[in-house]
């Protein structure tokens, strides 16, 4: 058996093609039931979020472009050479580490980001449902898991901004110089809206507007921050108000085209800041091009990442000794189960280096 993971990433590509490879819900049910059917996958674990899509399997075929092309044929896409570039592979240990360091947070596009570790169970718990949790995946998540869970309680990795909304927020506000009595819409009701709702009033915004798809969500997350919740059809009546919209809609289309964008600003007097955290993206980046608009998308965050970043650099040391601690657990106890059926590890052909 081979533990095997592939993956593209904020590392690897712009967010361009990331988003041709995200997995909504329903995809990643597909994913999982197709490789169930794939003789030699035998467990797998999929996570897809706005910074990456990665597949993680114990598997008989040690060839990485079995994961590699049932991704592909999923999302209707031709793997050519250019793009076999963006894809990293990893395997037995390295894969291992890679999955823990992943779930503590090192490798995201913020170094900490809170809402990984959800993702990560989330990833587990539809494994599980489609029945492709084994005794391996099993012992493994659960080590991960708890080992995610003590860096975030043990280390200052996730003190302070710790989330792509946070960036956003922040990012607005040294683009405008200031927050405070500026007018905000919010496009999406999900826990990054919910996020970034919170840091707009912390910030002292003046205005703050919900628009979301599903009124009763927009309404919910209208309530909790004192904003005005707006019918999805109306936003061509609250777009020129404002002077930022934050997406983070995720929906599989374009929300906001340049027609719209255009008659907005054939109205309004100031600039507009939009800034689009949706995996896929919900903002045409056509908007772009039209004056007095600024849009800043995933990819655009990274100066204020990078200082984040650098702020917490003082607990990455303790966040690897913890994770090494989680892989020596890791390794005793799937050992010790395969001790246990009275044969070698046949899950595993690597050791601990």
């Amino acid at each position: 058996m081979r533990f095997i993971a592939v993956g593209i990433s904020h590392k690897t590509c712009p967010i361009a093609l990331r988003e041709k490879f995200y997995l909504n819900p329903g995809e990643r049910e597909l994913f999982l039931s197709g490789l169930r059917q794939e003789g030699g996958v035998r467990e797998a674990l999929v996570i897809s979020t706005c910074n990456r899509t990665e597949v993680y399997a114990l598997t008989t075929e040690p060839d990485p472009q079995v994961l590699i092309g049932h991704l592909c044929a999923l999302k209707n896409i031709t793997l050519k050479r250019p793009l076999k570039k963006s894809f990293y592979v990893y395997a037995d240990e390295k894969a291992l580490r890679h999955l823990f360091s992943v779930a503590c947070g090192l490798d995201s596009l913020i170094i900490g980001e809170k809402e990984i570790l959800g993702q990560v169970k989330a990833a587990v718990a539809l494994a599980r449902k489609q029945s492709m949790m084994g005794r391996f995946m099993n012992i493994l998540t659960n080590v991960i898991l708890r080992t995610a869970k003590k860096v975030r309680h043990e280390t200052s990795i996730s003190t302070g901004g710790a989330s792509v909304s946070w960036a956003a927020v922040r990012k607005a506000e040294e683009f405008l110089g200031g927050l405070r009595d500026k007018s905000v819409m919010i496009l999406g009701a999900g826990k990054m809206s919910h996020l970034a709702a919170g840091d707009f009033r912390r910030k002292g915004v003046a205005e703050l507007y919900v628009v979301n798809r599903t009124r009763e969500n927009g309404e919910e997350l209208a309530r909790q921050f004192q904003a005005q919740a707006v019918d999805f059809f109306d936003i061509k009546d609250v777009l020129p108000r404002v002077d930022v919209c934050i997406c983070s809609a995720s929906a599989p289309h374009y929300l906001i085209e340049p027609a719209l964008v255009e008659e907005t600003m054939a109205r309004k007097r100031t600039p507009l800041l939009m800034i689009d955290i949706s995996m896929p993206r919900n903002i045409h980046p056509g908007v772009a091009d039209i004056e007095g608009v600024n849009l800043i998308s995933l990819d655009e965050l990274d100066k204020v990442i990078e200082f984040n970043n650098q702020q917490r650099q003082s607990a990455v040391v303790h966040v690897k000794e913890i994770i090494e601690q989680g892989t020596k657990v890791f390794y005793r106890k799937i050992n010790a189960a395969a001790s246990l059926e009275h044969r070698g590890s046949a899950a595993i052909q690597f050791a601990l280096t």
